[in-house]
């Protein structure tokens, strides 16, 4: 035969686990709360200095490549090579205005095995 337990117990029960949910809510909504301050705040550092989201380059910037950017006055995608998605490694004698003898990852990754 079945036990049947004090609906007394079960009533305190499921209020101290919605107590518990709605801690766990408001926890979360602080969280994220927090998150979307932080993100707008960075959102706003770039529209101040005139950068778009898209001027954040996707892999950390060598050196060099900083270097190129201030001598030849050019936008990080210049020095980009979306095929490999790395940084160019050598530049174009005539740079930046013809980049065909650009070498990245790409070019190193062929003769290595042509």
């Amino acid at each position: 035969m079945k036990t049947i337990s004090h609906p007394g117990k079960r009533i305190n029960d499921l209020i101290e686990s919605n107590y518990q949910l709605r801690r766990e809510l408001f926890v979360t909504k602080q969280h994220l709360s927090s998150v979307q301050h932080r993100y707008d705040m960075a959102l706003k550092e770039l529209s101040i200095k005139n950068y778009g989201i898209s001027s954040i380059p996707p892999i950390p910037m060598t050196n060099q490549v900083l270097e190129w950017i201030t001598e030849y006055g050019v936008p990080w995608e210049a020095l980009y090579c979306p095929e490999c998605r790395g940084w160019f490694t050598e530049l174009d004698n005539s740079f930046p205005y013809h980049l065909e003898s650009c070498r990245c990852k790409c070019d190193e990754k062929e003769n290595h095995n042509g």
